[in-house]
């Protein structure tokens, strides 16, 4: 047996990564026979681009918008004479596409698989004649902007777009990103248009409306720098891309739905210069930031960040990690995917089509011998028995939980099956959050304390005292009027409101007779543990938001 074959019998990773590669070969050659069976049954000649040279030169007769669009690729021409290949004959934009060009050549078609036609359009930038300009969104990011204006303007993206090639009218689009500062975009499909929202501040902001042909356009453009199917649109895909901006390169996440009128698409951005923000610039209250660092900057534990999605935990994080990234430490990273580079840390993606998943990734990670590790999320019980064996053998793991407050956090991971004789010792702090809108510092201005208000502080304020924290009702608060900075909206901005729950020796032996998270967070009071609520009462006394802000955010309790 040759050595390479006795190499992969003896590995049971290779053995099992080489089934898979052959079941992927077989999987692709059935779906090759079926394409030629019904290429055959319409009367069509078969071909598989992935087996034919294209001459380069060819590309300049169909461009890549219409590739996209059309799900047509030429791969041979002699005079006049041009072969084309398409995966649907039916489809209306694909015979609009051989009729115009029909003008000029005599068309032979030919059925191709989707992978065929993918592997083909994927060559575009590398058979095309000439290569295209390097695209870049250029926006001055540094100047105040004026949330109304900008607004406007970006309601004229319509007529701005029109004759403009899909790649360049994106790039528009990637502008008004960087103008609005928005975390999201939605492409919604309509009956008769598609809209656009944008998430500002964490509240959707109606953008504009395309004409659906232009929005169909934007999709496919999309789909194809994040190298999704085209022709898919009954099933969700997920992926990604990236764009220039001036100064740096901007990750987008790419998500779509079927929907009744088309397909629903929603880009997230992750922007480095947005998400890697100094721990000192969070937002931390003092006594927030004191608790946080006291957690981060101990020799081993498991440190949890717990909250819903778009809740800033990721930013809080990669905080943390960078506050305590020096050349002493060994920091090792396992996402889902990875969302910011950071300098210094070693950060590996996790890869579900290989089974590189994060219980099988953290017990690799391990003998890399780190000192600080963070792991994406805890999602089953194999991931956190790895995170908390971790954390007991002198490392520092950090990681994120979905549950709805801190004192919760406990009894999810003991209802996964972890034994409070290995948790409690494991567990040294869980932080939850959520980010409200600060009040616009333009239009910021004080008013006398409504009843209602003070209904709501004044009962608390035992709660403040508890903590150590002196402070009584106050006589009047802050809201913003509304400008033209914030859109009238009286808000310009997020923070992060934080609950942090430090493991005790008390809440240790209160995990090993009632861990139910009211009677957790009962015995945490007593050293003066304050609610996600409590904390946003004090970040409104303080004038950093509001009262109606705090309630449609953060639950009260």
């Amino acid at each position: 047996m040759p050595e390479g074959n006795l190499e992969i019998s003896a590995n049971p990773e290779m053995r099992k990564e080489a089934v898979n590669r052959s079941m992927t070969d077989m999987n692709q050659v059935f779906k090759e026979r079926e394409v030629m069976e019904k290429a055959k049954s319409l009367g069509l000649h078969y071909i598989n681009l992935q087996e034919t040279a294209i001459n380069p030169d060819l590309f300049q007769i169909i461009p890549k918008d219409v590739s996209l669009q059309a799900s047509i690729v030429p791969f041979y021409r002699l005079g006049k004479h041009l072969r084309v290949a398409f995966t649907e004959p039916e489809n209306e934009t694909t015979k609009r596409a051989i009729t115009a060009l029909e003008k000029k050549f005599e068309i032979d078609q030919s059925l191709c698989s989707i992978e065929s036609l993918t592997f083909a359009q994927k060559n575009y930038e590398k058979l095309g004649v000439k290569k295209a300009e390097t695209i870049r969104a250029v926006v001055d990011e540094d100047r105040e902007i004026n949330l109304q204006d900008e607004l406007r303007k970006a309601k004229q993206l319509p007529d701005r777009m029109k004759g403009v090639k899909t790649d360049i009218a994106l790039n528009m689009l990637h502008e008004v990103v960087l103008s609005l500062r928005v975390s999201d975009i939605h492409f919604q499909p309509e009956e008769k248009q598609t809209s656009i929202r944008a998430r500002v501040d964490g509240m959707l902001q109606k953008i504009c409306e395309l004409p659906i042909h232009l929005g169909n356009d934007l999709v496919q453009q999309i789909k194809h720098d994040s190298h999704l199917k085209y022709n898919i649109t009954n099933v969700p895909q997920d992926g990604k891309y990236s764009f220039l901006a001036k100064d740096r390169s901007i990750d987008v996440r790419v998500s779509t739905f079927p929907t009744n009128y088309g397909e629903s698409v929603v880009l997230r951005f992750l922007d480095a210069k947005k998400g890697i923000v100094p721990f000192e610039k969070l937002g931390f209250s003092p006594r927030i930031k004191t608790q946080f660092e006291r957690a981060i900057l101990a020799t081993g534990g498991m440190i949890l960040v717990t909250g819903p999605t778009g809740s800033g935990k990721t930013t809080t994080l990669y905080s943390a990690i960078a506050k305590i990234n020096t050349p002493e430490k060994k920091i090792l990273t396992l996402e889902d995917p990875i969302e910011f580079r950071l300098p210094g840390v070693l950060q590996s993606g996790i890869n579900h089509r290989v089974g590189f998943d994060f219980a099988r990734g953290l017990r690799s990670l391990l003998r890399q011998d780190p000192d600080v590790v963070l792991v994406g999320e805890i999602r089953d019980q194999e991931t956190a028995e790895s995170a908390v064996q971790a954390s007991l053998t002198g490392h520092v793991v950090f990681s994120t939980l979905h549950t709805n407050s801190a004192s919760d956090a406990i009894p999810r991971l003991m209802n996964m099956g972890l034994a409070a004789y290995v948790l409690a010792p494991s567990l040294r702090m869980v932080a939850a959050q959520r980010l409200v809108r600060t009040i616009c510092d333009k239009c910021k201005q004080p008013h006398p304390i409504t009843e209602e208000e003070k209904q709501e502080i004044t009962p608390i304020i035992s709660q403040f005292q508890r903590a150590g924290i002196e402070i009584s009702t106050p006589t009047e608060l802050m809201k913003g009027k509304g400008c033209s900075r914030c859109c009238n909206s009286g808000y310009r901005g997020e923070t992060a409101v934080l609950e942090i729950l430090e493991v005790t020796d008390e809440i240790k032996e209160q995990m090993y007779s009632d861990f139910s998270s009211q009677n957790i967070e009962r015995t945490a009071r007593e050293d003066g543990f304050l609610t996600m609520w409590e904390e946003g009462i004090l970040k409104t006394i303080n004038g950093e938001t509001t009262l109606s802000e705090l309630k449609r955010k953060i639950e009260k309790r």
